[in-house]
């Protein structure tokens, strides 16, 4: 059996983000979302399953945002999942070793209003 990683609640989102991430959490741990992933399938049936995540790791410190369906946009007729563009020299400017995001495949495809898509809702660049 792996070690538990004691996960600590967090928030990082970029300064006036409108985007509803229900869950955050933040821990010292190995540069490995599978952390994250496993802390977002802990979360999943009920009204505020986890669907998503975003993953963040830098000097030791893995942080990740879970996304449940009522932190999704509706650009257009179908429901979204909210992206954040970031450019490879603004994650190298702030000095991160990861950055990423994940969703559950079924999650993508089974939701109510049809499968949902992706909606970038913010390009950061250095």
């Amino acid at each position: 059996s792996k070690p538990q990683t004691a996960w600590t609640p967090a928030l990082w989102l970029p300064k006036g983000s409108k985007i509803s991430w229900n869950l955050a959490y933040a821990a010292m741990a190995a540069d490995e979302p599978a952390t994250c992933a496993d802390r977002c399938l802990s979360l999943s049936s009920g009204v505020q399953s986890c669907g998503a995540f975003n993953y963040q790791y830098k000097d030791g410190l893995a942080t990740c945002q879970l996304l449940t369906a009522e932190g999704l946009v509706q650009p257009e007729i179908s429901m979204a999942v909210p992206i954040f563009e970031v450019s490879s020299s603004k994650v190298t400017t702030m000095g991160l070793t990861s950055l990423a995001c994940y969703a559950k495949k079924g999650f993508m495809a089974g939701h109510k209003k049809g499968p949902l898509g992706v909606q970038v809702v913010r390009e950061v660049s250095a």
